[in-house]
């Protein structure tokens, strides 16, 4: 993980602990497909995680603590549940994660995430620099960009957008993830970020994590549990990479990604003891 403030690793390990307290309950709006990978990641972490569908999406949203809506193959049955949903959390305030799978592809996609956005329900949005870039009419990577010229595009990129949006922004910028509120960034990597790459419906693994932690919190400081989200994720991966044999690859990944979750949220302590070493 990348060097982060003294101030905002209280702000971790706070959430941390009310994960455990209060074991938040998540509602996945999206494909069912990626549900059970998804819940075993929240459940790792000591929270649960369901999917809603048209008929019990009003119901599921007003007893859940967050949100996460994944656009990700979107319809019109999922687009009539998202907004069910978001209507029954309104008055909550619950905290909505948002994950813009592949906005800059379908119009309908940019159309839903953008109407989502509208809503200022949206605490924190996850996706790549192509999917990011689309919600605000920038430009997509340019055919052939090297890693430091991605890196400097989706660092500023999370923070216009931030900015544009008032809410956090997590820009997958490959090697790294970029993180702002339009005031703050921090930049967050991990050992692991390329066998982590590989593992199917990565985009909305790490926003159920994230969501897991925005339950926990409230989202009373979007920013810090953005951040925590992929640190935890992050870690995660690197140890599951250890716990990985040389043989394997991203299918036994996956499954050990779990472990790997499980470990850091349940040890925290010795690593937050790391994590200052690093200050």
């Amino acid at each position: 993980v990348s060097k982060v403030s003294s101030d905002l690793q209280a702000n971790f390990t706070t959430i941390v602990k009310a994960i455990g307290t209060k074991k938040p309950l998540v509602t996945l709006l999206g494909p069912g497909g990626k549900t059970p990978a998804c819940a075993a990641l929240v459940f790792g972490m000591g929270g649960k995680l369901t999917r809603a569908v048209n008929a019990d999406a009003a119901e599921l949203a007003a007893v859940s603590q967050a949100l996460l809506v994944d656009l990700d193959q979107l319809n019109p049955d999922t687009g009539n549940a998202i907004t069910k949903a978001l209507t029954a959390a309104k008055a909550k305030a619950t905290p909505v994660v948002l994950v813009v799978t592949g906005a800059e592809l379908v119009p309908g996609r940019r159309a839903m995430a953008l109407a989502l956005l509208g809503k200022k329900q949206v605490v924190i949005v996850r996706g790549n620099y192509n999917e990011c870039a689309s919600l605000i009419g920038a430009d997509k990577l340019p055919a052939g960009a090297t890693a430091d010229e991605l890196a400097q595009l989706a660092q500023n990129l999370a923070g216009v957008a931030a900015e544009k949006f008032g809410c956090v922004f997590c820009v997958d910028g490959g090697a790294n993830v970029y993180v702002s509120d339009g005031k703050r960034e921090v930049v967050l990597n991990s050992p692991a970020a390329a066998l982590l790459s590989r593992v199917p419906a990565n985009p909305v693994l790490a926003g159920a994590v994230t969501a897991c932690c925005a339950g926990a919190s409230g989202a009373s400081d979007a920013f810090a549990v953005a951040a925590l989200g992929q640190v935890i994720l992050g870690e995660g991966a690197v140890l599951a990479k250890h716990f990985t044999e040389k043989k394997d690859g991203p299918g036994t990944f996956a499954v050990r990604l779990v472990d790997g979750v499980y470990n850091i949220v349940q040890n925290w302590d010795v690593f937050q003891m790391q994590m200052k070493k690093m200050e």
